[in-house]
């Protein structure tokens, strides 16, 4: 019979099984209570599932089901200690011990944290088995590894007539990506990142070379210009206006606003800034390329209540209006801003649907301008005539809803 000398723990089954979880700094060790017995008591211990391995797909949810190594034994009527050790910054385990046998289960988690680049971790999982509780006697064989490794790659499952589309080229990163563009004129990926340093990166598809241009502060927001050469930068109350080809002469021109940015749209002649507010009244500056004059957009309450929470900004192909939607707000909500010399008191409007549709925060416009696409695949119609803009034009067929958050993939 398994018994703990630990007051308070109770048993189940026949047996008397009792685990205790003990944190220590690079990992977790548990005790299960026992005596003592001879060191043959213990026999035929190993382990009866294969090493852990967990394939994560980079679009896929983090949180998924933990894993279970199982390790077997034979024990009867013996008293033993356990104890495990792995790398708790890497994965969180946890342990059962079975009734039906003298088995130990372990449920293996890999820690969910910043988004993981496409590569492997791992991580090991020492198991000792022991005759005292100080572990001075350990079972023949004892410690027991099983190796734990994290494949993070593209691992989606083909759904039934549809083409899985395949990566031309990836890359792991060393820094964390901000916002992300692309430059059809050079044919580049430019993105901007906080960490390690605030920087810029025009990666170049067809050479693979990337070219880095740094920052003076770290980047909240990234927009590149119709024509590919050039990239506005949000940063807390201020703006970066950045050229984008090899060799350009013209320095980084940084300019303050009165705000901390949390989306910006570069177009010919401005840069459109928005604040990073969320829950409140959120200003919108507008930067005149020409002279750097910052300039309130809108002068009413209206345009402050409705430009909280914008984080997604698209130009239409005509420059004179700019399709923003917002983000973490119930119900969400696509809206339009333009952009003419002289704008009205309320350049901003908002769609008519309040609720009636869902469209997830995220936008992408046709190259003609016609279409708007959202996040959750409604389909909105533009117009240059704002009394006529916005309105609903149908919906995507999406992939299954993702069970964590229930949102369309």
């Amino acid at each position: 019979m398994k018994k703990s000398t630990m007051a308070g723990l109770s048993g189940l089954g026949r047996r008397l099984r009792v685990g205790v979880g003990l944190a220590a700094a690079l990992g977790l060790v548990a005790a299960c209570g026992g005596g003592s017995g001879g060191e043959d008591s213990i026999r035929a211990v190993a382990w009866a599932t294969p090493p852990v391995q967990v394939q994560r797909d980079v679009f896929a949810p983090a949180l998924q089901p933990p894993a279970t190594a199982s390790l077997s034994l034979q024990a009867p009527g013996v008293d033993y200690w356990i104890r495990y050790s792995h790398n708790a910054r890497v994965t969180s385990v946890s342990h059962e011990f079975r009734s039906a046998d003298d088995g130990i289960d372990f449920k293996v988690s890999f820690l969910d944290g910043p988004p993981r680049a496409v590569g492997s971790l791992t991580d090991t999982l020492s198991v000792r088995i022991c005759y005292d509780e100080a572990c001075t006697r350990e079972a023949a064989g004892s410690p027991y590894s099983l190796p734990l490794r994290l494949d993070v790659g593209f691992f989606a499952q083909a759904e039934a007539g549809v083409t899985p589309l395949l990566p031309r080229q990836t890359s792991v990163l060393n820094h964390d990506v901000v916002g992300a563009g692309y430059s059809a004129t050079l044919d580049a990926v430019v993105t901007v990142s906080a960490r390690p340093m605030p920087m810029l990166r025009v990666h170049e598809l067809a050479s693979g070379l990337t070219r880095n241009v740094a920052l003076a502060s770290a980047p909240t927001a990234l927009s590149v210009s119709a024509d590919g050469l050039q990239a506005a930068v949000g940063h807390d109350r201020a703006v970066s206006l950045v050229p984008l080809q090899a060799g350009a002469l013209a320095p980084v021109r940084r300019i303050e606003v009165p705000q901390s940015v949390g989306a910006v749209s570069l177009t010919v002649q401005r840069i459109v800034a928005f604040g990073s507010q969320t829950f409140s009244p959120s200003s919108v500056h507008s930067v005149d390329l020409l002279t750097g004059t910052v300039t309130p957009v809108g002068t009413s309450s209206q345009t402050l209540a409705l430009a909280y929470g914008v984080r997604e900004v698209v130009r239409h192909p005509a420059g004179d209006r700019l399709y923003l939607a917002n983000v973490g707000l119930s119900p969400d909500d696509v809206f339009r801003l333009d952009l003419s010399d002289t704008p009205a008191t309320d350049p901003l409007t908002d769609s008519p649907y309040h609720g009636e549709h869902r469209f997830c925060g995220r936008l992408a416009i046709a190259p003609d301008g016609q279409r708007l696409y959202t996040g959750c695949g409604v389909l909105l119609s533009t117009a240059s005539n704002p009394a006529a803009d916005l309105r609903h034009a149908g919906q995507l067929p999406l992939s299954p809803n993702d069970p964590v958050i229930n949102d369309p993939y």
